[in-house]
Parts: structure tokens; sequence; C-alpha cells
């Protein structure tokens, strides 16, 4: 008898570390947006927090499409990179990082250039708070510390 409770109890336990498990997938998965609808949703957040004129609204928005265009083609290469066994080198690294910062100051002269000195020293500090909390999570991209975690778990496996 203590052995069939045991057994049962042994089970019970599998399952819900099982349902666990396919509940934190579910939550790590992200919504695979377009460019287009990207650029729309950041240009509207960015409206909200600044307050952009009509003006500054189509210019921010023209470059975040442009960016997630980028991004969409520069992810997708990754993609076929990644499933072709293919690891980048430590040069083709660096280069990445490099163009990576390269883009950032472009987009930061951009940014500064589209809003007034009062817009842009706001949009500076919450850029600043945003890179300390994905510092604070570990994370360089943005993403939250639970995705970071479910992918170095997968890495692992």
């Amino acid at each position: 008898m203590k052995k069939l409770i045991g057994i049962l109890s042994l089970i019970l336990v599998f399952s819900f570390t099982s349902n666990a498990q396919q509940n934190k997938k579910k939550m790590g998965e992200k919504a695979d947006f377009s460019p287009e609808q990207i650029a729309i949703l950041q240009t509207k957040k960015m409206d909200l927090h600044l307050d952009l004129s009509n003006s500054q609204e189509k210019a921010v928005f023209k470059l975040i499409e442009s960016q997630a265009i980028e991004r969409k083609k520069a992810r997708d290469e990754f993609k076929s990179k990644r499933e072709k066994g293919n690891k980048p080198t430590s040069a083709e690294r660096f280069e990445h990082q490099n163009t990576r910062l390269d883009k950032q100051i472009e987009h930061k002269a951009a940014i500064k250039n589209i809003l007034s000195d009062e817009q842009f020293t706001k949009w500076e500090e919450t850029a600043k708070k945003r890179m300390k909390t994905n510092k604070k999570n570990g994370s360089s991209q943005g993403q939250n510390n639970g995705e970071q975690q479910n992918r170095k778990f997968k890495n692992r496996s």
C-alpha cells in the first residue's frame, strides 16, 4: 500500500512539472509583427510619452520602420545561418557588434534631429532607464529575464 501511494505521488509530481514547463514555453512566445506594425506601435508609444507633433510622428515612423525592416532581414539571415549549423567567428561577432553600435549612434543622431531639445532629453532619460533595467535583468537586447533563462535552458539540452 505504501509503495502504491509512493508511486502515485511520483506520477503526480512528474505530471505537475511537465505542465509547468509547457506553460513556461507558451509564456516565452512572442508575437511575430511585421515591420510596419512594429513601427506603428513604437511610434504611438513615443507619441504618448513625448507628445509628438504630426510631422515628428511621421518622421519617427519612417525611422523606426526602416530599422524594423533591417532588423527583420538580419534576424532571418541569422536564423538561416544557425539552421545550417554555422557559428559566427570572433571577427564576425566583432563586426556585428561594431555595426550595431554604429546604427545606435546614427539612430540617436536622427532622433535628435527630429525631437525638440526638451523631448530629446526626456527620450535619453528613458533610454538610460531601459538600459539599466536590461543590464539588471542580464539582457543586452531588451528581453526580459524569464525569456533569457528559457533560452539558456534550451541551449543546455
